[in-house]
């Protein structure tokens, strides 16, 4: 029984990695596309993890963006891209394959933000 368990969790892990490499070699593979959008949604994953009894917690950020087309797109962003995205700024998002390159808000004068790219 043990064994079996050894071995299924050996072939979900390279299943994994192998999906994971695929789609990093995917990305590289592809052009940086600079599009016209609008930042329309965030949110927050909490991952709980527990190791020989010590809880860590690991979030990951994921914003939605709308391109000018009406397509939408969810893209996993770093803590401070998500910080400085709000709901409603537009901009231009750039993305390479599946993969979150920056995004460049535009200046809307309102609230006093400026343009800026918020991957530096």
């Amino acid at each position: 029984m043990e064994n079996a368990i050894l071995g299924l969790f050996l072939i979900v892990f390279i299943f994994m990695l192998i999906k994971n490499i695929g789609e990093w070699t995917h990305n590289n593979a592809q052009p940086q596309i600079p599009a016209q959008a609008r930042a329309v949604s965030k949110r927050v994953l909490t991952h709980h993890h527990n190791h020989d009894g010590n809880t860590h917690i690991d979030h990951t950020y994921h914003v939605t963006f709308e391109y000018a087309s009406g397509d939408r797109i969810e893209a996993r962003v770093k803590h401070r891209d998500y910080k400085s995205i709000a709901e409603g700024d537009s901009g231009i998002l750039t993305m390479q394959g599946t993969r979150f390159i920056g995004f460049e808000r535009e200046s809307n004068g309102a609230d006093g933000r400026s343009s800026g790219d918020s991957s530096s």
